[in-house]
């Protein structure tokens, strides 16, 4: 009898105490205020975010491609995202887009891959905006002038064609003599990218250049009136490929040369090369004329 009555009394029968509401709705008792882990920003009463979270992971104090502290910067997260951009151009200049990984990225720039993850969710969103800064400027410039060209530009062979190169490497000579290696580097990369012929270079192409293609070949239709598309499609792209090169692996030149070659000196390249374009093209020109003629 007395087992009975002190089994009902546990169980919270009749005969004892009813058991205790459990109010936590299945979470474990709070740890005590001691134990509970710092997820303020320094744990002065702001809430926890994923930027709190990233500065409290990175014991890597985080720098710019210029060595200064992001830290000591009053912008931030603005600068700490120039960091990440400048350190992607620099790494795809060096190790091409499929060599470079985000994990590279973010040593490069001192930042954590949760902070490119949570600015840019892939690498091609985090490409598209490399290119946004560092690129887009030439291809306007190129695009303004080639319209300039169409509306104002001088017609037939010698001075317009002459004009025409210079307008469509000239603004390639000026940022690959920019003084901010970034931007610098990855213009090289880019006129790198038009030797290559896979899938995402084809891509590269279709997206950023065929509206400057197009103005390019009406450019030169303008310039030799006897040109056709074809024409105009060969003399566009003679006349850019054989500047990439110098402009964009300049030691390879001296290596291959076994001395410095004054190809790699941008005024000289521009000149020799645009009289070399301006040969070439009037010979295309003569030779289309004597067939017509035959």
């Amino acid at each position: 009898m007395n087992r009975r009555r002190q089994v009902v009394s546990q169980s919270g029968g009749a005969f004892g105490r009813p058991p205790a509401l459990n109010l936590s709705l299945g979470r474990s008792p709070a740890p005590a205020l001691a134990t509970l882990p710092c997820l303020t920003s320094g744990c002065y009463g702001r809430p926890w975010s994923p930027k709190v979270r990233d500065r409290q992971w990175s014991t890597t104090p985080m720098r710019s491609s210029t060595g200064k502290s992001l830290a000591q910067n009053p912008e931030g997260d603005q600068v700490r995202r120039t960091a990440i951009l400048d350190a992607a151009a620099e790494l795809f200049a060096e190790t091409e887009y499929h060599g470079t990984s985000m994990r590279m990225i973010a040593t490069r720039a001192s930042v954590s891959q949760a902070l490119i993850y949570y600015h840019y969710a892939t690498k091609e969103q985090l490409f598209e905006a490399v290119f946004e800064r560092h690129a887009t400027d030439v291809n306007k410039k190129r695009r303004d002038l080639l319209e300039g060209f169409l509306k104002d530009g001088p017609a037939g062979p010698g001075t317009a064609v002459e004009e025409l190169v210079g307008i469509l490497v000239q603004p390639w000579i000026e940022v690959i003599g920019d003084e901010y290696r970034p931007t610098r580097e990855f213009a090289r990369f880019v006129m790198r990218s038009s030797y290559h012929d896979d899938e995402w270079s084809q891509d590269l192409a279709r997206h950023h250049y065929t509206d400057l293609i197009s103005l390019g070949m009406a450019a030169f239709r303008k310039a030799v009136p006897e040109f056709d598309d074809d024409d105009a499609f060969r003399a566009y792209f003679f006349s850019l490929s054989m500047f990439y090169m110098p402009l964009s692996a300049p030691e390879r030149l001296t290596v291959l040369r076994g001395k410095t070659t004054d190809m790699t000196d941008p005024a000289a390249l521009l000149k020799n090369g645009t009289r070399f374009a301006v040969a070439g093209i009037e010979a295309m020109r003569t030779s289309k004329l004597d067939k017509s003629n035959n």
